[in-house]
């Protein structure tokens, strides 16, 4: 059995993207040939890149794998640090609620991307990667206001995809307010969560691993001032994680990566 790829000549059709048999831009849905059936008179439906946003909200991210040696990158982007391998030319969608494509990117040599000018709207992510489902745990991107900004990783791990999304915080966000760090990442058996509490509040930290299985949970109730809490993470497995923090109303969401 085969799958066919067709890729447009930039020159010729520089306004359309790689399409596959079944008229579709996901290896996923492709129409899988017998290769001893007839495939004469095929038609192919070229799929026309999505025009520029009329909004003014950005997403940027990054696609990288958790297999392998992962001392060659050190990843960097808005709250979230870590190494990984990165993962280039692949197609990243932004669809929207009839399953239309709304947006468009591939991955650069370094697993970046963007979507730029995101109207106000619901949108969901998606990777054209070899086929590889994306896991229930993907996050919607939900753009609610003008002039949001947001990070995504995506991280293949056991023939799957899993994406994180977060808005970045502006100035006034409580985010800042807190001064949140939590060191050191990559981890190892300790992780130091550091915060300035403004008033009396309940802190709830939750772990889950990349199929989304919660790993650690625990909590501590905050007074005004300086916050310090050490996690013991020495029975956790070495790989990638998404750690939860609740305060108050304030949900915010960090990317993990423990080493021996």
């Amino acid at each position: 059995d085969i799958t066919l790829r067709f890729d447009p000549d930039e020159t010729a059709y520089p306004d359309y993207m790689r399409t596959y048999l079944g008229n579709t831009s996901f290896m996923e849905d492709a129409e899988i040939i017998s290769l001893s059936s007839d495939i004469n008179d095929i038609q192919i439906r070229l799929i026309e890149e999505p025009g520029p946003g009329e909004g003014s909200s950005n997403a940027s991210g990054n696609l990288i794998e958790e297999e392998g040696v992962k001392k060659e990158l050190k990843m960097k982007q808005g709250q979230y640090a870590g190494d990984g391998i990165p993962v280039m030319d692949v197609p990243v969608f932004l669809l929207n609620a009839l399953g239309e494509i709304e947006f468009a990117d591939i991955t650069d040599s370094e697993g970046n991307f963007n979507f730029n000018a995101i109207e106000i709207g619901e949108y969901f992510f998606r990777i054209d990667y070899e086929a590889y489902p994306m896991s229930a745990q993907n996050d919607t991107l939900f753009v609610t206001e003008e002039g949001q900004e947001f990070e995504m990783i995506a991280i293949i791990s056991n023939s799957e995809i899993s994406c994180e999304i977060n808005r970045l915080p502006t100035n006034s966000d409580v985010f800042w307010d807190l001064n949140l760090k939590l060191y050191p990442n990559p981890f190892s058996d300790m992780l130091n969560l550091e915060l300035n509490a403004a008033d009396e509040n309940e802190l709830i930290f939750e772990i889950f691993d990349l199929s989304g299985r919660c790993v650690f949970n625990g909590s501590k109730i905050l007074i005004p001032g300086s916050q310090k809490v050490q996690i013991k993470t020495n029975l956790l497995d070495e790989g990638c994680y998404v750690m939860k923090l609740y305060i108050g109303e304030e949900k915010y969401n960090l990317m993990l990566i423990k080493h021996r």
